[in-house]
């Protein structure tokens, strides 16, 4: 007689039996543990080798089809509490099945040896049916301390998964919030710049403080003509003549002398002509020194005149404006302050230049008065001699009323400098005054 506790293992599963695998396959033997493995028993012959090696491998299975899972007979059993218990219910199912191939041969067993014996009264139940009573309970309680723990299992995971959605959620709804508040504040802001707005037709300009064209061109002009005359002496002392430009200057102012009143202005035209690059050099300077004063003055107008709370609707404009114009200001005033600077070094140098002019004709003089005295009575000699001796003293009276002069603008140049302030700044008040501009 086999041992009630010995569990066999059946290699044939009838066909539809409720507890085979789909009802056609005989399912794998496991232990009560539950851990759901044991040994599966080969099939006999060449034939069942090969329906094992199909079965596990399927070497022509179609790549195409759907891949179901071996462990669910209900493919669409969703994810309630099937789908949880499933696979519980599975081994469940299998093990009841040994259970009742155990019975089966336990009951095979007992009826080849003619047991019970009806001669004989018993009592009870018998073992083998205990034995099996008390496996089935000890199944019972495992499948049912299974489905527990997988329920709980469940649970805990799908709290955690709620708790985590519900945090999510909560983000999602705070910054919803947040954006509904920036939102309704950005619509509020629209609202109250919609309903402040400027009046139509109102102005984002100045018109000109000084209206005549012609006003503002003579005012230039004799801008120009001022600095022009305060500075081209110096240029001129800068830039001498050469020693045939003196005698056709000397020749020239005496026959200046005979026009008498008109002798002033003749002079000063016939030394602007003779000294033609120190009159070019100080008109350039003087029309770049005006022209940045003009500029300057537009630009501090346009600065001063725009502000960004005034005008709210334009204050994006306004600001491009007063930086481009910002820049054009600074710009002007280093331009001035270079050309103010040049001047000044350059008066603080010219009774030098003039004092060494004078050195070198005092050294010709002497040389024509030696050469004079050399000739002796030779008259060819001495009329060429006499000449040389009268063009080196004019040369020299020249040279020597030039350091005068030189002299004397040296010793007020801190004047002259303010002077050319003044005037620089009376440009910049015209430019001011003449601007007009609308954005």
């Amino acid at each position: 007689m086999a041992s009630i506790f010995t569990r066999p293992t059946s290699p044939e599963v009838g066909n539809g039996s409720r507890f085979g695998r789909n009802g056609s396959q005989p399912s794998p033997t496991s232990s009560l543990s539950g851990n759901g493995q044991s040994p599966i028993t080969p099939r006999a012959g060449l034939l069942g080798r090969l329906g094992q090696y199909w079965t596990t491998y399927a070497p022509f299975r179609n790549p195409f089809a759907k891949k179901i899972d071996p462990l669910d007979d209900d493919v669409d059993g969703g994810n309630g509490i099937h789908a949880i218990t499933r696979k519980t219910d599975y081994w469940f199912n299998r093990e009841l099945y040994q259970l009742e191939q155990e019975a089966k041969h336990l009951a095979a067993d007992w009826a080849e040896k003619g047991l019970p014996r009806h001669d004989v009264p018993r009592s009870g139940v018998f073992e083998p049916e205990q034995v099996l009573a008390m496996k089935s309970l000890e199944l019972f309680r495992q499948w049912r301390r299974r489905v527990r723990v997988k329920m709980q299992d469940q649970i805990q995971n799908a709290s955690a998964t709620l708790n985590r959605l519900i945090g999510e959620a909560r983000t999602a709804v705070n910054g919803l919030e947040v954006t509904s508040n920036e939102r309704q504040n950005t619509r509020t802001q629209i609202e109250s710049f919609r309903q402040f707005k400027e009046p139509e037709g109102v102005r984002v300009g100045y018109d000109r403080i000084l209206k005549s064209s012609f006003s503002f061109w003579a005012f230039a002009v004799i801008l120009t003509i001022a600095e022009f005359t305060a500075n081209f002496p110096v240029f001129r002392l800068l830039l001498p003549m050469n020693s045939t430009l003196v005698t056709l200057a000397a020749t020239l102012g005496e026959a200046a002398e005979s026009h008498t009143w008109l002798a002033g202005p003749l002079v000063l035209f016939q030394d602007i002509l003779l000294h033609f690059e120190a009159f070019l050099v100080a008109l350039i300077a003087v029309v770049i020194l005006v022209f940045l004063g003009k500029t300057t003055g537009s630009a501090a107008r346009s600065i001063v005149s725009f502000s960004a709370k005034d005008h709210p609707m334009a204050a994006t404009t306004i600001r491009a404006h007063r930086r481009q114009h910002t820049f054009i200001f600074v710009a002007g005033l280093l331009g001035i302050a270079s050309v103010l600077a040049f001047m000044f070094y350059s008066r603080a140098q010219i009774a030098e230049t003039a004092q060494s002019r004078v050195r070198a004709d005092s050294v010709g003089l002497r040389q024509a008065i030696a050469d004079q005295q050399a000739a002796g009575t030779d008259l060819a000699k001495t009329a060429a001699t006499t000449q040389r001796v009268t063009d080196a003293t004019r040369t020299l009276q020249q040279h020597l009323d030039d350091a005068a002069y030189a002299q004397t603008v040296q010793r007020i140049n801190d004047a002259i400098v303010l002077l050319n302030i003044g005037l620089v700044l009376a440009a910049m008040t015209l430019g001011f005054v003449y601007k007009r501009e609308d954005l």
